[in-house]
């Protein structure tokens, strides 16, 4: 059937393709606008969350920052590992304290593989941080690490932005103690290592090794140890997903023109029938 001749069959037949718009344009209204007849009101379909993001730099405890050579090689490492801490319960129940929700309402996710095999299996952070909108869960936490740099990126996601900026702050602290609290207890055993090294050494040696030897063989396992380092305050906000005018727009069109195709096939199986 060409194109006019559709045209034609489609005019004759206007009253149910009036019957077919009517329809369109109820279902397009159904799928953008929230509708109450009692009382009678119309609100656009949105879905607000809040949303906030926290920069995490992981750091030696004399910066990385200020020492020469090339440190931070080994501490996009220590990154790597450190970010898959906040799955943990320790961490998890320490932030859930903090902003007053049970620990069960934090789920967390993350950090995938960093390495090139992954790269278009995986979206990218700020594609997986989008995702967030319109996804069932309560208070979300999404980890990022970078693979070139010592740095971790919580996007958080909670009911509302004052809610995911408190989330954020509080993973990023819990964090750091618990990182804290692993360096403090390993470095009692560490020290004890120094001094038994400095005890081991043979007398001549021994005797030549003065208290500031020893004080700067100390310090230097103590800057070996990790700190986690919070860029800033964590920033966030209100987050809208809207259905939008072109979802509108796209039902009414898909709805009609199926409306329009159903004519014109019943149409042509009824003169088909007449011909037999």
């Amino acid at each position: 059937m060409e194109l006019s001749e559709m045209t034609r069959v489609l005019w004759r037949l206007r009253l149910l393709v009036a019957v077919g718009v009517l329809l369109a344009a109820v279902v397009a209204i159904l799928v953008g606008f929230h509708v109450s007849l009692s009382p009678l009101t119309v609100r656009e379909r949105s879905t607000t969350v809040g949303a906030a993001e926290q920069s995490i730099f992981v750091d030696s405890t004399r910066s990385a920052l200020v020492q020469r050579g090339n440190g931070l090689s080994d501490l996009i490492g220590r990154a790597q590992v450190i970010g898959r801490m906040v799955n943990t319960e320790a961490v998890k129940t320490q932030a859930a304290r903090a902003i007053g929700v049970p620990p069960g309402r934090i789920t967390v996710e993350g950090p995938n593989p960093n390495g090139p095999q992954f790269q278009t299996a995986e979206p990218s952070a700020q594609q997986r941080a989008n995702q967030v909108l319109g996804e069932a869960a309560d208070y979300r936490v999404l980890v990022d690490t970078d693979p070139e740099a010592p740095l971790i990126t919580l996007f958080t996601q909670a009911p509302t932005g004052a809610k995911a900026v408190e989330l954020s702050t509080a993973v990023s602290r819990a964090l750091r103690r618990s990182v804290e609290r692993i360096s403090d207890a390993a470095r009692p055993d560490q020290l004890q290592e120094v001094r038994d090294a400095l005890a081991a050494l043979p007398p001549a040696q021994r005797s030549t090794s003065t208290a500031a030897d020893a004080r700067n063989r100390r310090r230097e396992l103590l800057s070996e140890g990790t700190r986690v380092r919070i860029l800033g305050p964590a920033v966030g906000g209100n987050v809208s997903n809207q259905t939008g005018k072109l979802m509108v727009l796209a039902t009414f069109v898909g709805v009609l023109g199926a409306w329009c195709v159903l004519l014109l096939l019943l149409t042509g199986a009824a003169r088909s029938g007449r011909r037999r």
